[in-house]
């Protein structure tokens, strides 16, 4: 037993090492009865998240620069993919000219459900940054937001 409480509370644990790990939480209702679930949790350092989250990009690269606009919207956060959904038919014509542009990102900040990473470009001479934003998927699943 990791933790015991008395109540509801938010229950929270840290891992220090990588790897994958079964999570159990058990309660107990009022009557003495137990509900249990497990779950895996997979605990990566930085640099495999990094390549993660690339992989994630590159692909979405690839559906766009092959103009295969369903490969690249399963890439796309349930959140924001209804409006990729209605933009991405109507820049058909430019969706391979997009992807030349996406260059590598650099990973910023992650938390627990948004990473945040930025893209550099050169317009008209001048280094410009751009925003691109991860999110971690009601199915848990981490798909590219913004970009």
């Amino acid at each position: 037993i990791d933790l015991t409480c008395g109540g509801i509370s938010n229950v929270t644990a840290s891992y220090q090492q990588v790897g994958l790990y079964l999570a159990t939480v058990t309660v107990t209702d009022t009557q003495g009865n137990k509900y249990s679930d497990t779950v895996i949790v997979s605990v990566m350092d930085a640099a495999a998240m990094g390549n993660m989250f690339n992989i994630i990009w590159n692909k979405t690269k690839t559906g766009l620069a092959n103009g295969n606009i369903a490969e690249t919207i399963s890439n796309i956060s349930d959140q924001t993919r209804a409006g990729y959904e209605r933009t991405f038919p109507q820049a058909q014509a430019y969706l391979s000219q997009i992807a030349q542009v996406m260059g590598d990102i650099k990973m910023v900040k992650v938390d627990e459900d948004t990473a945040e990473f930025v893209l550099y470009s050169i317009k008209n001479g001048v280094q410009v940054s751009h925003y691109v934003e991860f999110l971690r998927d009601s199915d848990g699943v981490w798909r590219l937001s913004f970009f």
